[in-house]
């Protein structure tokens, strides 16, 4: 049986990959790899490097929030949110508000899109499906028994 905590970890995780596909499906591809070509491969590496600091429920609203506003004003942020179409405004007012979703839902949707698409537009993999994509750091450790 699996303990608490552990399950309250799967359901956090249930629902971020549940967000993130949401968010995926509506995505202009052509304004994240824009976005990627501005910014370029190293930072958003370096940026998803940070994010990992704050993959768990238990995250730091001022963190979040923090992140939020350095991808906003140091990584051309206007032009990443631009590519949610509606709902980047939704995440980054949740993101500045510290929602403990926002940050983990990022990060996965940039991961995948980092590892799925490229430059040429006739390689992308879009169909991939994100919960065989996406990579989450061992030390979370995470069943995900309910995508298995």
């Amino acid at each position: 049986m699996l303990d608490v905590n552990q399950e309250q970890s799967d359901a956090f995780w249930a629902e971020v990959l549940h967000r993130a596909e949401m968010q995926l499906s509506n995505i202009n591809v052509g304004g994240f790899t824009r976005w990627r070509r501005i910014v370029g491969n190293s930072k958003i590496h370096k940026l998803l490097q940070l994010m990992e600091l704050l993959l768990h429920p238990d995250n730091n609203e001022n963190e979040i929030a923090f992140i939020i506003n350095y991808i906003n004003n140091r990584l051309n942020g206007t032009l990443l949110f631009a590519c949610f179409k509606k709902s980047g405004k939704i995440l980054i007012k949740k993101g500045m508000a510290g929602d403990k979703y926002c940050m983990p839902v990022l990060y996965v949707i940039i991961r995948h899109l980092m590892n799925f698409i490229t430059d040429n537009p006739s390689e992308n993999c879009r169909q991939e499906s994100i919960k065989d994509s996406i990579f989450i750091p061992e030390h979370l450790h995470i069943s995900l028994k309910e995508y298995e």
